[in-house]
């Protein structure tokens, strides 16, 4: 009993330490989504925010956070000039949304 209970306990460890990393890959992909946004939705992001918002939300040893973020804010700012009028449009104003709720601009 004693064994299966320490295995139960090895199990929810590692599922949860799993749904910590997904979500910081999720974090991550969201931020770099909104920071790939900045220079095509002619924004201006304060720096000093989104090193807090990283420092509030972002796992301390997660090693792939900076390759996922900085990827998908390539991704981003590849695919911007691709979008059509109303695209940008939609995009913009969540961007700036997402940056005003963050305290990436006020």
């Amino acid at each position: 009993m004693r064994r299966v209970l320490i295995g139960a306990a090895a199990l929810v460890a590692a599922w949860t330490g799993a749904a910590a990393a997904q979500d910081s890959g999720l974090l991550a992909f969201e931020l770099g989504d909104v920071i790939g946004s900045e220079r095509g939705c002619k924004l201006r992001f304060d720096q000093s925010a989104i090193e807090r918002f990283i420092e509030a939300n972002a796992p301390n040893a997660d090693m792939g956070f900076m390759s996922q973020m900085n990827g998908a804010a390539d991704i981003m700012a590849d695919k911007f000039s691709g979008f059509t009028a109303s695209q940008k449009t939609a995009h913009c104003t969540q961007v700036r949304r997402v940056a005003k709720a963050n305290g990436f601009i006020d």
